[in-house]
């Protein structure tokens, strides 16, 4: 167990460190049989983004070959410790669109996705495409910024600098949309986030959160939290709660009141993730993985809402509380977002996602806000349960929204997440009603 968990430990350090490493010459030639080329610009192109030259321990490099659409042609190859696709249509428009994949649970093969529900799209307008496997399964958006800038710089390197750069990505990859918006001005001209995290720290302050309640409705002490493994405490004390309406239905309202309060698709998407959620932290325990050094609540108030059955006050009286120890701090360094947002940036949220929940839009705007970039930020709602459960008409309209709004500075319309009642968000920007 101690030497599954310093493998596990020794891939989040990996990847953390990994941009420290110049490995500017591993880049692979592309595999392709044309290669277009780019719209002239005079902007200068900035010094190479360094990337890990090899994957984190404990991780292999899986097949990035794929078949182009029509009118197009496929690259692909190795970067480093990463593989990359970049699909390139015949008539190109000058435009990139750089997508970042969400979280792989820590699966031994890295692999890169083609962008869900925009492909045809950006083809057929003459979009480019690239993605990134990046060099590491575990949890770190901060490193799927960087690694896709680093992939930009292939780009350019091969085709040439594109007139304007969209990125985007989904949960993990979202959370890293916002952070490349703070750190790669100079390579990206506009960010479009779905379903996305706030950062490492703030999604796994949710999921302690979760625990929280769930041991709260169990009935689970300080003592027995502090004596109990953490996978026993889920498999025999919290787990078996779900099973019990009433229970459950507690539970389920104080997740629900810590995250925002009641909204569309509440109920039904908290009832798709709250298992898995749970069970998330046993299975990471039971591969060595130090769950509860990632624990940190010791100074968090809770404040519940209309839902919960019992007050705020009695609530942070009986929680459990642990402290983070140097396991977290490893964890989540360089992975958070800051709210120093640089370019127009547009999220995208499902009101029943309970996997990444909107309130984790609500932090982006607070630090937004801070930080005085409020103005960049626009955010929306989509009436759905689940994560990330947006369709292939909504993705492009949001992706449409924020092309104008980059280059004919039309400002999309968004609605304010912060609001005291969240019941009536997501009407406009829900295409295709649940």
């Amino acid at each position: 167990m101690d030497a599954i968990r310093r493998l596990l430990l020794a891939i989040g350090v990996f990847a953390l460190v990994a941009l420290a490493i110049a490995c500017g010459d591993s880049a692979q030639t592309p595999q392709a049989t044309t290669t277009p080329e780019a719209t002239a610009t005079p902007q200068p192109i900035p010094s190479p983004v360094e990337f890990a030259p090899e994957p984190a321990p404990g991780q292999e490099l899986g097949d990035p070959s794929f078949e182009a659409l029509p009118g197009a042609t496929a690259h692909f190859g190795r970067l480093g410790g990463s593989i990359y696709r970049i699909e390139m249509p015949d008539d190109w428009n000058g435009r990139l669109v750089v997508y970042l994949h969400g979280f792989r649970g820590f699966a031994p093969t890295l692999t890169v996705d083609s962008p869900p529900g925009l492909r045809s799209y950006l083809i057929q307008e003459g979009f480019a495409w690239a993605a990134s496997s990046f060099s590491s399964n575990s949890f770190i958006p901060g490193l799927t910024a960087d690694e896709s800038a680093a992939l930009w710089d292939l780009f350019v390197e091969q085709f040439g600098r594109p007139e304007l750069t969209y990125v985007t990505g989904v949960s993990m990859g979202g959370g890293g949309t916002a952070i490349a918006a703070e750190r790669y001005p100079d390579r990206f001209d506009g960010a479009l986030g779905f379903c996305g995290v706030a950062g490492s720290g703030p999604e796994l302050e949710f999921l302690v959160d979760s625990y929280t309640a769930a041991a709260f409705v169990a009935g689970v002490t300080q003592a027995e939290f502090e004596s109990t493994p953490a996978a026993d405490l889920v498999a025999d004390r919290l787990a078996p709660l779900l099973a019990d309406e009433a229970a459950r239905e507690r539970f389920e309202n104080i997740v629900i009141d810590l995250t925002g309060g009641p909204r569309p698709f509440a109920r039904e998407g908290i009832r798709m993730r709250a298992e898995a959620n749970l069970e998330l932290v046993g299975s990471a325990v039971g591969a060595g993985l130090d769950v509860i050094g990632l624990f940190d609540n010791q100074d968090r108030v809770y404040e519940l809402g209309p839902l919960s059955d019992v007050s705020s006050e009695e609530f942070n009286a009986a929680a459990i509380r642990a402290s983070g120890n140097e396991f977290l701090e490893t964890f989540t360094a360089g992975q958070n977002i800051t709210g120093e947002i640089k370019i127009p940036l547009l999220t995208v949220h499902t009101t029943g996602d309970f996997f990444v929940p909107i309130s984790q839009q609500q932090i982006l705007r607070r630090m937004a806000e801070a930080a005085g970039a409020g103005d960049l930020l626009v955010q929306r709602a989509v009436r759905a349960p689940g994560h990330c459960g947006f369709t292939a008409e909504e993705s492009q309209a949001s992706l449409e929204a924020l092309i104008a709004w980059v280059e004919d500075g039309v400002v999309p319309a968004g609605e304010d997440l912060l609001a005291d009642d969240l019941s009536d968000i997501g009407g406009e920007f829900t295409l295709t009603p649940r």
